[in-house]
């Protein structure tokens, strides 16, 4: 994400405007704001967070979205409240805003997505769909990828590059860009990393497929959440079953959540905390067992 904004990936000028939303990566918004800061740029925040369990999120980019606006940038799957945004809708609305002189183009951190979601990214239509591959791919650390759709690309340029990214003429010559991805590699590729995510995703596929092993996760984080709802000192953010791995909830009996969660590596659960909002975080995958989950609810209430 922040090669694709920084420096050349996008043709910037002074007074262009960036829209994100509240729910962002403290990465993504630094990359944001260091672009703006050398080109000039405005920043404004929509307020999506509040969408978790009632309002339009598609209504409310809309409402934000201004005639200098060249650029959405937005979680597709929402890393602090587990909320899946309807992504093709937002995508609709940001391509046919007819009050900007150039086009909306949407970029989507997919950290939390791919390897979790099932995904059609041509049917979605997003402009960039940029992922890592250690979080729901259980990948090797270290390695990620970008999707580009194929009618943005020829506008964006790397902001890096190397002898792998140009063609070289006969005389040993840089004649132009490569046509495809490889015009946004440098030089030589971490490949033993290539060689671990491709493995990774291979091991996925042999379970199930996408769909079936995203309602997999959907039945048990379901399960995570309807065991939490029923302790008086646990509230879950949302007030329906998740339609993702991810559940966040809070303490009410003003216990640390800080302190929870330290008890809990303890005994062999890794959760974290988040600050925006305030919350404590579990994660389940297809994998998961409904054992591991009971174990869970009663380390959290011991």
């Amino acid at each position: 994400i922040p090669d694709l904004i920084h420096r050349w990936g996008m043709d910037w000028q002074a007074g262009d405007h960036i829209l994100l939303t509240d729910c962002e990566h403290q990465g993504v918004i630094a990359a944001v704001e260091e672009i703006a800061r050398r080109f000039q740029l405005e920043v404004s925040t929509c307020p999506i967070q509040a969408t978790l369990n009632q309002g339009d999120p598609t209504a409310v980019i809309a409402q934000h979205l201004q005639p200098r606006t060249r650029l959405v940038v937005l979680s597709h799957l929402l890393w602090n409240t587990g909320q899946v945004l309807p992504l093709k809708e937002i995508v609709e609305v940001c391509h046919n805003y007819s009050a900007s002189s150039q086009p909306v183009r949407v970029l989507v951190d997919a950290a939390q997505s791919v390897g979790s979601l099932p995904l059609n990214l041509t049917e979605l239509e997003v402009d960039f769909y940029a992922f890592t591959g250690h979080k729901w791919w259980c990948g090797a650390a270290g390695l990620g990828g970008l999707y580009i759709r194929s009618e943005v690309f020829e506008s964006i340029y790397p902001t890096f590059m190397g002898w792998r990214s140009i063609i070289t003429g006969e005389t040993g010559q840089p004649e132009g860009l490569q046509p495809n991805g490889k015009r946004f590699e440098v030089a030589t590729s971490a490949y033993p990393l290539s060689i671990a995510l491709r493995s990774a995703i291979a091991i996925h596929q042999q379970w199930g497929s996408s769909q079936v092993r995203y309602e997999q996760i959907c039945q048990l984080s379901e399960y995570l959440w309807q065991g939490l709802s029923q302790l008086d000192m646990v509230r879950c953010l949302a007030t329906s079953p998740p339609k993702s791995g991810l559940v966040s909830f809070v303490l009410t009996n003003g216990q640390s959540h800080e302190q929870l969660v330290h008890s809990l590596e303890k005994r062999g659960f890794l959760l974290r905390t988040l600050h925006n909002p305030n919350c404590i975080r579990a994660c389940v995958h297809y994998f998961t067992t409904t054992s591991e989950i009971d174990q869970l609810i009663e380390a959290i209430v011991s």
